[in-house]
């Protein structure tokens, strides 16, 4: 340092500056928190906007208990609004499926349903799931118009939820 440097910094007082590094460092220490909060505000924001479009689909999907197609039996369409609720259920998260994917989604299942639905609704919906989020693909054990699940299809294995269970949930969802 040069000797008007020393000269300058040996005028200024030493508490003066511990109060300037001082102030410094709880304006850093304000700036984190603050930054903190915004970030965490800002997932909270995130989830529960995901949260509401995600209760949306549980209501859309419950409601197809209240439009069962004629060529099926009351079992065989509960054992296909259970698959799919299953799905929706397991990936309903944002990391999975975003929410302006599902919020698309939900909106022409809800056209689908208003114009009735039938099976084809049922594999529409799985495979949107498929191509918003391609690992869903490993559930395709589950998909309930698959050949292999032709036997539990037929059979109606709704896995102990009837379609009463499913208009009783809607009525539930609805309410909330």
């Amino acid at each position: 340092m040069s000797e008007s440097t020393e000269n300058i910094l040996a005028t200024i007082p030493t508490h003066s500056v511990r109060r300037y590094v001082f102030h410094g460092l709880c304006v850093a220490v304000v700036l984190i928190v603050c930054g903190f909060c915004a970030f965490i505000a800002w997932h909270l924001i995130k989830f529960h906007r995901h949260g509401e479009v995600s209760h949306r689909m549980q209501i859309a999907i419950t409601r197809l208990a209240f439009h069962r197609p004629k060529e099926l039996t009351d079992d065989q369409w509960a054992y296909c609004i259970l698959s799919t609720w299953n799905l929706q259920i397991g990936y309903a998260h944002p990391s999975y499926i975003p929410t302006a994917d599902m919020k698309r989604i939900v909106e022409e299942l809800e056209a689908k349903i208003e114009a009735g639905p039938d099976l084809g609704t049922i594999d529409w919906f799985w495979d949107e799931y498929y191509r918003v989020y391609p690992s869903t693909q490993s559930n395709e054990w589950m998909r309930p118009t698959t050949l292999e699940n032709r036997s539990q299809f037929e059979a109606g294995d709704h896995g102990g939820y009837p379609l009463s269970y499913w208009q009783a949930e809607y009525k539930a969802l609805v309410s909330q």
